[in-house]
């Protein structure tokens, strides 16, 4: 079983620039599979890429990557992308939407 789920946050906070008050955008994507070993999320794999890219790309766009796994216990993916960065694409979400398979 897998999930996904994105949401939209709004911050509130006083001070904070005009583009720091748009929406940040959430992606979660979670599984109840097997886990990984924390030295792979750690420090990724010889000649595998996938986490490690995913990690330089979230930080080029100045988001926020955390990966959460324990053995048997299933993994979670969760990206938090800036309103700034989010709103400069032009994309729009109306509402927190969730999708499971």
């Amino acid at each position: 079983m897998s999930e996904v789920e994105a949401s939209e946050r709004v911050r509130e906070s006083e001070g904070q620039s005009p583009s720091d008050k748009l929406a940040r955008r959430q992606l979660r994507v979670s599984d109840n599979g097997a886990g990984i070993d924390p030295a792979i999320v750690a420090g990724g794999r010889d000649a595998h890429f996938g986490l490690r890219a995913m990690k330089e790309r979230a930080e080029r766009i100045d988001a926020r990557l955390t990966i959460d796994s324990a053995a048997q216990a299933g993994t979670t993916v969760t990206l938090v992308v800036p309103g700034r960065v989010a709103s400069s694409s032009g994309a729009t979400s109306p509402r927190p939407s969730r999708l499971s398979t």
